[in-house]
């Protein structure tokens, strides 16, 4: 290695800021949707063993910027999704009263909603697809979210949030979210 000639560096205590990507506000309804799509192939997935305490994943949540994340068991399989907005519920209270736990021993798992409630589509159909599909597809299911399922069948290979493309098509959608039901969300942001 001694052929080469070492870099000048420089200390650090003048650094204060972390570059980090921005999300870019490129999108239009016309846009390929694929442009929208969180894929696993390039972005760690958010994941979240279901034996967590929903405190503890607020608190991840929290930390990491995030609203959603893929419920996994011990060996990695996906068993669901759990969203900010889940561990803010009141049904946290009805869970709790059903299964004879108080709040706080409730975890991701008891909360979640389960594969079995959730839909998805097949990464081709994404690849062929524009935001304005997607985005009238999560209208017709009343979800935030649509999860990608790879071409094998088997695995999931990204996801597309709702708040996400709102945010690249310059539309408020927190307000929205707050004062609206999903699907005039969806019905302003298609019109």
């Amino acid at each position: 290695m001694g052929t080469f000639k070492t870099l000048h560096t420089l200390p650090l205590t003048d650094v204060k800021r972390i570059h980090q990507p921005e999300l870019p506000r490129d999108l239009e309804l016309s846009s390929p949707a694929s442009k929208a799509l969180m894929d696993f192939d390039y972005t760690a997935p958010p994941l979240l063993e279901r034996n967590t305490g929903i405190a503890e994943a607020l608190m991840l949540m929290d930390r990491e910027h995030v609203s959603l994340k893929l419920v996994i068991n011990i060996d990695e399989q996906l068993k669901g999704i759990i969203t900010r907005r889940d561990l803010m519920s009141s049904r946290l209270m009805e869970v709790a009263v059903a299964m004879g736990k108080v709040r706080q021993d409730l975890t991701v798992g008891d909360v979640m909603t389960a594969c079995s409630a959730l839909q998805g589509v097949r990464h081709d159909q994404v690849l062929h697809a524009t935001v304005g599909r997607i985005l009238q597809t999560m209208e017709r299911l009343g979800q935030d979210y649509l999860m990608v399922i790879a071409n094998d069948g088997v695995s999931l290979q990204g996801l597309l949030d709702a708040r996400q493309i709102a945010r690249r098509l310059h539309v408020d959608y927190q307000n929205k979210v707050q004062a609206q039901s999903f699907a005039e969300i969806c019905e302003a942001l298609l019109h």
